[in-house]
């Protein structure tokens, strides 16, 4: 028997993969919730997608070992502080309320749909993977001229992410919420 035949390797990863992100416990049965549905509406058998849970290092390992077999993936990043934090209504965007920027990072990809751990997935949304766009996001309810960073299609690339980072970081753009989404729609 050959080396290969005992110990074949992985197989690759599919070239696009839906991602959520976790940065505190409490985030937890949500995810759990989002995984479940994504898993339970892709309909096409072929070739799906990655499920990747990002998450930081404040995840306990109880919840992560609670989380591996409802996803492909969970890596662990580091946070991103929130640079607007003094103007945030919302506490969870005050330590990590910038880490979901980390997306653009997963350069292993071709597209990724990020979404928020407290969605509820109802359809098959693998055709998003086909838009031939770089960022596509959904429309906000209010204010009705922006859009919701909780769902965003994206092509990852590693001079857009240090650009975003470095954007925030010297807050070179506004935040109307002083969160991510503020940020992004500048």
């Amino acid at each position: 028997m050959s080396a290969d035949a005992e110990h074949p390797s992985p197989a690759p990863l599919p070239s696009c993969a839906f991602v959520t992100l976790i940065t505190t416990d409490s985030f937890g049965p949500g995810a759990r919730v989002l995984l479940h549905s994504l898993q339970s509406t892709m309909t096409t058998a072929t070739s799906k997608p990655a499920t990747i849970l990002l998450v930081t290092p404040q995840v306990t390992e109880g919840i992560r070992k609670g989380l591996r077999g409802l996803c492909d993936d969970i890596i662990e990043v580091q946070p991103i502080p929130n640079p607007y934090a003094a103007e945030t209504h919302v506490g969870g965007w005050v330590d990590s309320g910038f880490t979901k920027l980390r997306i653009w990072e997963l350069i292993k990809f071709e597209r990724v749909v990020y979404l928020d751990a407290d969605c509820l997935v109802l359809e098959d949304l693998q055709e998003l993977f086909a838009l031939d766009v770089d960022f596509a996001a959904a429309p906000d309810v209010f204010p009705p001229d922006r859009f919701n960073a909780g769902v965003l299609l994206v092509r990852p690339n590693l001079v857009l992410f240090n650009g975003l980072v470095q954007q925030a970081s010297t807050r070179a753009l506004p935040s109307y919420d002083g969160g991510d989404t503020g940020f992004l729609n500048a």
